[in-house]
C-alpha cells in the first residue's frame, strides 16, 4: 500500500503558523507587550485547525487505496509521497527543513498553499512539484491515481480550480488526531472546519483569500452538506467552523440550510464568517436556532473612504453597530477584524479605528497591519511602496508598506497599543469575562 504524508510543518509548536487562515498564506500572531503575549498564547492554544485542503487530500488519497498520515514534523517513516503545506511567514524554516530531509530521503515532495503558488521560484530548486491552482484538490486527484505529472525539468502542477464541489469526497478527519482540534473560547469541544461554498464575488483588492479561492462562487448542494454534517456527528464532532468566505451571501440558501439542520435535529454548534451587510435580525435569529454560536466579521475600518480605496464595499455604520449589538444581545459572540496601516492612515484615523473597536466591544478584536499579499490587486498597485521582500515579515503583524503619514515603527507601536487598550478596558472585562472563564 502506498503511503502519503500530509505535512503541516511547524518550526515553533508553541506559536504555530495557522495555515488554515489568511487564504493559506498563513498567519503568525506577533504582538509585543504583556497583553500581546497573553493574546498570542490564548490564540495558539485555542485555535487549532488544519488547512482544509489536507482533509480533502486524505479523502482523495484513501479513495485510491493510499495510507494517509498527518504530522507537524518530518519523521523517519518511508513515504511514497509528501504533500507539504507552505506558508509565507514560515517559508524560510520550511525550505530549510525540506533541504535537510532531502539529504537522506528520496520521497518526492509536492508543495501546496498560496505562497508557493505565487512564488514558485523560491521552491523549485528544492521540491519535486508545486501546485499553482490555489485550490489544490484537482492536483491531489491526479497524484492519488499514481501519476507523477512532474519532472526535474517541469515542476509546476496546474489542473484548475474545483468547478463542482459536490464532485469531491467528504473531508476525511479520521486520518487526523481530530480530537485535539479546537476553536476556543468561541466553541466548546472538538471543532473542525467545513465548506459549503467556495469563492467570493466581492474580490476586495487586499483580500488574501482571492489567490486561493478566486471570485467565482461555487455552492455545494444542501443534501451533501447535511450528509457531511451527519458524518461528523458519527465521529463525535459537534462543533463546526464554517469557512465559507461569506456564509450568508445567499440569504435564502442560508435560511434553507438552517431549516434542514433543524429538521434533522443535528444539534451542532457552529461559527461563521460573513459580511455585516449580509446580516439581518431575522437571519441571525434563524441561525441561532439552528446552532450558530459565533460570528467572525471583517470590520477593517470605520472610514468608508478608506474601505473604498481598497475595493471594499463599506457597510452602513449604523446598521453595523446595530447588528453587532443585536448579535451580542442574543448571547452570541463576535470576533471583529480590524486593519491599521492603510495608505491614508494617520495618527487620528488609527486612533479612531481603535476607539471604534472599543465601541462595538466584541468578545475578540484582531488588529492586523495592512499587508500586500502576492497575487492580490493591492500587491500590484502598491509595489512601489513595499519596503521589504523579507517574506517572513508578511504575517499581518509587521509594517511592510511605506506610508505618507506614519512610519513603520509607529504603525507597529499602534498594533501593540490596540491590543493593550482593547483588552484591558473595564467595559470589555465586565461584558466577556464569564465566557473566558
Amino acid at each position: 500500500m502506498k503511503k502519503v504524508l500530509l505535512l503541516d510543518y511547524q518550526h515553533d509548536l508553541k506559536n504555530p503558523i495557522r495555515k488554515a487562515v489568511t487564504g493559506t498564506f498563513g498567519s503568525k500572531t506577533e504582538v509585543k507587550g504583556v497583553m500581546g503575549a497573553l493574546y498570542t498564547r490564548m490564540k495558539s492554544k485555542g485555535v487549532v485547525i488544519p488547512p482544509m485542503y489536507f482533509a480533502y487530500a486524505a479523502a482523495i488519497f484513501k479513495q485510491e487505496g493510499w495510507s494517509v498520515k498527518h504530522a507537524y514534523r518530518f519523521d523517519e517513516e518511508v513515504y511514497d509521497l509528501i504533500i507539504f503545506a507552505t506558508s509565507m511567514p514560515g517559508h524560510n524554516e520550511e525550505l530549510e527543513a525540506i533541504k535537510n530531509y532531502k539529504k537522506n530521503h528520496s520521497a518526492p515532495i509536492v508543495v501546496a498553499g498560496a505562497f508557493s503558488k505565487e512564488r514558485p521560484d523560491l521552491f523549485k530548486e528544492v521540491v519535486d512539484g508545486i501546485i499553482v491552482d490555489g485550490e489544490p484538490e484537482m492536483a491531489f486527484t491526479i497524484l492519488a491515481k499514481g501519476k507523477t505529472p512532474f519532472s526535474p525539468e517541469q515542476k509546476i502542477l496546474s489542473f484548475g480550480q474545483v468547478e463542482n464541489p459536490d464532485d469531491l469526497p467528504f473531508p476525511d478527519w479520521e486520518a487526523f488526531d481530530y480530537k485535539g482540534f479546537r476553536y476556543s473560547p468561541m466553541l466548546k469541544g472538538i471543532a473542525v472546519p467545513f465548506l459549503t461554498s467556495r469563492g467570493c464575488p466581492y474580490n476586495c483588492d487586499y483580500c488574501h483569500y482571492m489567490p486561493e479561492a478566486g471570485p467565482k462562487i461555487r455552492y455545494r448542494s444542501l443534501d451533501k452538506v447535511i450528509e457531511e454534517l451527519k458524518y461528523l456527528k458519527s465521529l463525535g464532532i459537534n462543533n463546526v467552523v464554517f469557512r465559507d468566505l461569506v456564509f450568508t451571501l445567499n440569504k435564502k440558501r442560508t435560511l434553507d440550510l438552517c431549516q434542514r439542520m433543524l429538521d434533522e435535529n443535528l444539534q451542532m454548534s457552529w461559527a461563521i464568517e460573513t459580511r455585516i451587510d449580509r446580516l439581518s435580525a431575522e437571519l441571525v435569529d434563524k441561525m441561532k436556532e439552528a446552532g450558530l454560536r459565533h460570528l467572525n466579521l471583517g470590520i477593517e475600518s470605520p472610514d468608508p473612504k478608506v474601505l473604498k480605496s481598497v475595493g471594499r464595499l463599506p457597510a452602513n455604520l449604523q446598521h453595523q453597530a446595530d447588528i453587532v449589538a443585536y448579535i451580542q444581545d442574543q448571547g452570541l459572540s463576535v470576533s471583529a477584524f480590524y486593519i491599521i496601516g492603510f495608505i491614508q492612515d494617520d495618527h487620528e484615523s488609527v486612533q479612531n479605528t481603535i476607539a471604534y473597536a472599543a465601541k462595538l466591544n466584541t468578545l475578540a478584536a484582531q488588529f492586523c497591519i495592512m499587508t500586500p499579499f502576492p497575487g492580490t490587486k493591492l500587491f500590484d498597485e502598491l509595489s512601489g511602496r513595499i519596503n521589504t521582500e523579507d517574506w517572513s515579515r508578511y504575517s499581518e503583524y509587521h509594517a511592510t508598506l511605506n506610508l505618507d503619514n506614519l512610519s513603520a515603527k509607529e504603525i507597529e507601536s499602534y498594533r501593540d497599543k490596540a491590543y493593550r487598550d482593547y483588552y484591558l478596558r473595564p467595559a470589555w472585562i465586565l461584558r466577556h469575562w464569564r465566557r473566558l472563564v
